[in-house]
């Protein structure tokens, strides 16, 4: 809080007014997040997501045979972590939209999030078949995931291969594949993981660099801990 006062107090001094400090000030913070940290970003984006949550629930309830409409909301719920609210919506919408591995996709991540996982892991692969650049591969990362949790290592390996035979310049793939490295007990081979998603952020354009900072960030922290126990 001193801090903060002693900053506010800095700046007035050299611009000669507390209201040009404060404008000074809010925007340093707003670039700040812009480029390193997202806060402000990821708050507009939920708060865009709400918005959409709420006018999908309002055209639902006017028209219930909405396919799009209901698989929209399923998705963002999902997407919103809302999965046990999703999955009747979903379900709803798949008995129309069968055909289309976004619905078919975003059912499967409900499933699996709600425990019905033997339906949730047929639904991800069938939309990752029917269209494996779907999400650029999205799908077989969160099989992998979901294996990886299960313990099935070799289900699990099997579609990591999969999603970066698809995907191979993403520090969020490299980033998992890494602790699911450290999970089988393959220090090393997790360490180059770690090191691939920082070289892969660091190469990337900038506004890839402000959607995968966090995993960098993960990578960084999670290669200086094995490093350090060593």
């Amino acid at each position: 809080m001193l801090s903060r006062f002693f900053i506010f107090y800095i700046v007035t001094l050299l611009t000669g007014s507390p209201l040009f400090a404060l404008l000074v000030i809010l925007g340093l913070y707003l670039a700040i997040d812009y480029q390193f940290t997202g806060v402000l970003r990821r708050g507009v984006q939920i708060f865009k997501m709400e918005s959409e949550i709420s006018e999908l629930r309002r055209e639902v309830a006017l028209n219930p045979h909405n396919a799009a409409a209901l698989s929209d909301l399923g998705r963002l719920l999902v997407m919103r972590g809302k999965a046990r609210d999703a999955l009747p919506i979903l379900e709803r919408a798949y008995e129309r939209l069968s055909d289309t591995e976004e619905t078919t996709y975003y059912l499967g991540l409900a499933s699996l999030a709600t425990g019905r996982k033997a339906e949730g892991e047929r639904l991800v692969l069938k939309a990752l078949e029917k269209n494996p650049k779907f999400r650029y591969g999205e799908p077989a990362l969160r099989l992998a995931e979901h294996y990886a949790r299960t313990g099935r290592p070799d289900e699990a390996q099997t579609s990591f291969d999969r999603f970066f035979a698809i995907h191979s310049s993403s520090p969020e793939g490299y980033y998992k594949f890494g602790q699911f490295q450290l999970q089988t007990g393959n220090r090393a081979g997790a360490a180059e993981s770690f090191r691939k998603a920082i070289e892969i952020f660091k190469l990337s354009p900038s506004f890839k660099k402000r959607q995968d900072r966090l995993w960098a960030y993960k990578a960084r922290f999670h290669l200086l801990t094995a490093s350090g126990a060593r």
